[in-house]
This record gives structure tokens, C-alpha cells and sequence, in this order.
């Protein structure tokens, strides 16, 4: 196999991977937060409530990252892309 295929097959890999990751990491926020109404829902709940749910999406993010699947921009990318 020539260098340049085995090139474009790495870069193929690495891609798929990275969309994978993004499809993985969409899903899990989506599951923490239910939907584009979640703001809304989230300021109707109490204090301690309020502390409960930010702790569980933090605790998820921190999971996320440690397993290498969080990027900055695709954190970005599939937050605006859930609300």
C-alpha cells in the first residue's frame, strides 16, 4: 500500500472517529437535558435541585473527557446544535 493511501485512510479513521465521539457526546447532554425547553425548566426548579442537575451534566462532561470523546469545539458545536 502506498504512503498516500495509507494517509487518507489514517485521516478517513480519525474522522469517523471524531464524528462518533460528537454523536456520543450529543446524545449524553440530550439525555441529561431533555430538550431546547431545558432553561426554561431549569428556572422553574429549586436551589438544591438546580445544584443536582448542574452536578450531573458537569459529572458527565468530566466522564466524557476522560474517555478522550470531549473536544472543546464539538462541545460547542453540540450544544448550539441541541438548542
Amino acid at each position: 500500500m502506498s504512503s498516500l493511501k495509507k494517509h487518507i485512510e489514517i485521516i478517513k479513521e480519525e474522522s469517523e472517529r471524531k464524528e462518533i465521539s460528537r454523536v456520543i457526546v450529543e446524545s449524553r447532554i440530550r439525555e441529561l437535558i431533555g430538550g431546547p425547553d431545558f432553561f426554561d425548566r431549569f428556572n422553574d426548579l429549586s436551589e438544591d435541585k438546580k445544584a443536582a442537575v448542574a452536578f450531573q451534566l458537569f459529572t458527565e462532561l468530566n466522564n466524557l473527557d476522560s474517555y478522550g470523546l470531549l473536544e472543546e469545539s464539538d462541545l460547542w458545536t453540540g450544544l448550539k446544535n441541541l438548542f
